[in-house]
């Protein structure tokens, strides 16, 4: 068979036998995912060679128990020892001489064929295509974390991307809390409490308590569903172990569509609750001072505000421009100059396009207000 094999930190496409081993099951790989660790393993996280891969879902063809052959599976990735201290006690995670499926001591899921026992295998229903069977590995280490820490709620990190140099400015105010503001699920290092969580993973006790999400709202229905849980005295959980990639809008239009509405469920949100964290105030602050400013200076121009008072109305936005400028070519990266000012582009749409919207959304409500960012 052929399978994807790490060796001192390079892969290729190897012909490699077949795994056998009686006492576990063969199983022939519909589809392997990859995660974050096959990456980290390239660049040495762990010092592991053969056949990487750990999210699979796949078909059993031979089992020391024939009733599992044909059975569509997923499987636990630890396999223990279950005779040492740590096992025995119920915590075969632990276990001092466990393998680890692609990671530690096993060949992995990228490859043709791979071997596990029994007692790791799960069947996938009928219901579930592979294309979501392939993530149920994720999927448990989120499950791991609710069972662990008594969240209701539990996310991870917003990773964004970008392949131009416009969306990778984007993607590097959205990695930034000079973008984005301060939630954790942006840039946090540490597992903590939040107040909503990034394509987050519920229990569904508390989804039935709660009502689920208000499908009346376009945009922002994760944060409002995640105050409702807050409310009712539950925990919100984000963890750096889990991370999504994010590619966010790749030209300046779609991205000051996708802020402003955004902004204005946001305010809509806030009008309707009462209250809200307090990193989401500066963007409309600084879009309503802008916005004096710029009245300001029309004014001037008429000949209607005269003297040098009214020049006072303009040091607020003036001392935004020069901060986000400063922010935008020293703090956030690029290379090179154009990049830094893109930088510069992207922090005052995001910034003005949200705080905008967030006014109107407060002042008015969202009405019909709709995303189509991503519509051409």
């Amino acid at each position: 068979m052929q399978g994807l094999w790490l060796e001192n930190g390079e892969l290729a496409i190897r012909d490699i036998p077949i795994p056998t081993n009686p006492a576990e099951a063969l199983v022939k790989v519909r589809m392997s995912g990859i995660c974050g660790t096959d990456i980290e393993l390239t660049r040495g996280y762990y010092p592991f060679t053969g056949v990487i891969g750990h999210e699979f879902v796949g078909e059993v063809v031979e089992a020391p128990s024939t009733e599992w052959v044909g059975a569509r599976v997923v499987g636990d990735i630890n396999v223990s020892c279950g005779v040492c201290d740590e096992c025995l006690a119920g915590r075969p995670t632990h276990c001092e001489d466990r393998t680890v499926l692609g990671i530690v001591g096993r060949q992995g899921a990228h490859a043709e064929y791979l071997t596990l026992p029994l007692a790791n295998l799960h069947r996938v229903p009928d219901s579930v295509p592979d294309e979501a069977a392939v993530f149920t590995e994720p999927l448990a280490a989120a499950v791991e974390i609710l069972h662990r820490t008594g969240a209701a709620n539990v996310g991870g990190v917003m990773v964004a991307k970008g392949r131009g140099r416009f969306q990778s400015a984007v993607a590097r105010a959205y990695n930034s809390p000079f973008g984005l503001g301060g939630g954790s699920w942006h840039h946090g290092e540490a597992e903590t409490e939040s107040d909503s969580a990034y394509l987050g993973v519920f229990r569904r006790e508390v989804l039935d308590e709660v009502g689920g999400y208000d499908e009346t709202l376009r945009r922002a229905e994760d944060w409002e569903l995640n105050h409702r849980i807050r409310s009712a005295g539950h925990l919100i959980l984000f963890t750096p172990k889990l991370k999504v990639t994010y590619w966010p809008r790749d030209n300046w239009d779609a991205l000051r569509r996708q802020m402003y509405a955004t902004g204005v469920w946001r305010g809509h949100l806030v009008r309707r609750h009462q209250s809200t964290p307090w990193r989401y105030l500066p963007p409309p602050a600084v879009a309503a001072l802008v916005a004096v400013s710029v009245l300001v200076g029309l004014l001037q121009l008429l000949g209607v505000a005269r003297g040098s008072g009214w020049a006072l109305a303009h040091v607020p936005s003036l001392g935004y421009l020069a901060g986000v400028t400063a922010v935008g070519v020293t703090r956030i990266g690029g290379d090179g100059i154009i990049d830094r000012l893109l930088n510069v582009i992207v922090l005052v749409t995001v910034h003005l396009g949200w705080g905008a919207g967030f006014i109107k959304g407060w002042l008015t409500g969202a009405a019909t207000t709709v995303d189509r960012s991503r519509v051409p």
